[in-house]
């Protein structure tokens, strides 16, 4: 299993940050302009059970990917998990920690196995 993180401070509480997640079009927002994903079916909530289904490319080959949100515990964590997709497995955990009071923390981690893990 590969383990990414990444950090970022942003201004804001805790729960100010949170709520611009749970916000509509944050997926959108967040995805930079020059990737290639379509969004089939948009997430309606972060709250558990929430599905989502996206397809992107790799290369010129077009892969649906679903995912499904678990462990909705606000304001600190909200995890998305892949239930059918390019990866053997994959996780996302999205933190958010305060640092101050107008200062969060946001710790992304994704932990996923590559398919075929077992040749690399």
């Amino acid at each position: 299993m590969t383990v990414l993180e990444f950090v970022g401070e942003v201004p804001g509480t805790t729960q100010e940050v949170f709520r611009w997640h749970e916000n509509p079009g944050a997926f959108d927002r967040l995805t930079p302009p020059w990737e290639s994903i379509e969004v089939l079916q948009a997430v309606d909530s972060l709250r558990n059970g929430s599905k989502g289904v996206l397809r992107m490319k790799v290369g010129p080959i077009p892969i649906t990917w679903k995912t499904e949100h678990t462990d909705y515990t606000p304001p600190s964590l909200f995890v998305d998990k892949q239930t059918q997709g390019p990866f053997k497995s994959w996780t996302h955990y999205h933190h958010f920690e305060p640092l101050s009071d107008m200062t969060t923390k946001i710790l992304d981690e994704i932990h996923y196995e590559a398919p075929l893990s077992f040749l690399s």
